[in-house]
């Protein structure tokens, strides 16, 4: 492999407790049984191929100096942010919009479906049920409008049709 980097790990290092992972850096024979750690990864992964983005969180809702109403008000405000932050990204070509698959529950055993509009709503409720933590999972979906069809001509007259009138004889 070539180097990439200047960087190279000088041969005192041998003997001591260091890994490499991964990494385009040269390491001399001396310190080849070594344990050094290097993080560095030269692999992104482009958005297409990244698949869909899911945000799985259990959220507490007991504190012992933050009171459960703010606690929910708290994760309303992450899931809020979430959703901008998601709404915000690049549409794929032939894409409208970016539609959500929501589950809010005590639990992600009782979670039930949400739509999107309705996840707020959904935490109170498992607040007001008493559970010690809310689960909200929230998937994101490449969605197309649906168009109507519209017709040829509008069915509304020009003109307002006036009552008739009644003659009496």
């Amino acid at each position: 492999m070539a180097n990439h980097s200047p960087f190279t790990i000088p041969p005192q290092a041998a003997g001591s407790h260091f890994t490499i992972h991964h990494s385009p850096f040269t390491i001399p024979p001396q310190a080849a049984g070594s344990h050094f750690t290097i993080h560095y990864s030269l692999f992104t992964i482009p958005p297409q191929a990244a698949g869909p983005h899911l945000m799985k969180k259990t959220f507490p809702l007991t504190h012992p100096k933050i009171k459960p109403a703010r606690l929910a008000d708290s994760i309303r405000a992450e899931i809020s942010k979430y959703i901008k932050r998601e709404r915000r990204k690049e549409l794929p070509e032939g894409v409208d919009f970016w539609d959500f698959d929501c589950k809010v529950g005590a639990d992600a055993a009782s979670a039930d479906e949400q739509h999107i509009s309705a996840v707020s709503k959904a935490i109170g409720q498992v607040l007001e049920e008493g559970n010690d933590t809310v689960y909200v999972e929230i998937l994101v979906k490449q969605a197309t409008r649906n168009k109507p069809a519209k017709p040829d001509k509008p069915a509304k007259p020009d003109k307002p049709a006036e009552p008739a009138e009644d003659s009496e004889a």
